[in-house]
């Protein structure tokens, strides 16, 4: 899973895609292509995408995705008030034992 800015400060705030996108006044498609990297949101959806997360334009432009592998182990950039290294509360797909039938 591709874990850009936007989807990292989603799920922090353990908001689903829909109520995001609800909030944003943008189709969930149109999120979840942002979300993945296979889109870029146009200024006008990112502002309301910020908005609807709490957090300025700004934040989701200056913070690199996760997913950006860093030399020798660094740890990626933040920004003030933003929690990156938080639990996401997500499993970890390669941990998650199939349920008993």
């Amino acid at each position: 899973m591709k874990l850009t800015t936007v989807k990292l400060c989603r799920f922090e705030r353990h908001l689903l895609q829909m109520q995001v996108a609800k909030c944003a006044d943008i189709p969930c498609i149109r999120l979840a292509e942002i979300e993945n990297g296979t889109a870029e949101a146009r200024p006008d959806e990112l502002e309301r995408i910020a908005s609807a997360l709490g957090v300025s334009a700004e934040e989701l432009r200056w913070l690199p995705p996760a997913s950006i592998a860093y030399p020798d182990g660094a740890a990626a950039p933040s920004a003030p008030g933003l929690d990156l290294t938080g639990e996401l509360g997500l499993p970890d797909t390669n941990q998650v034992t199939p349920p008993v039938v």
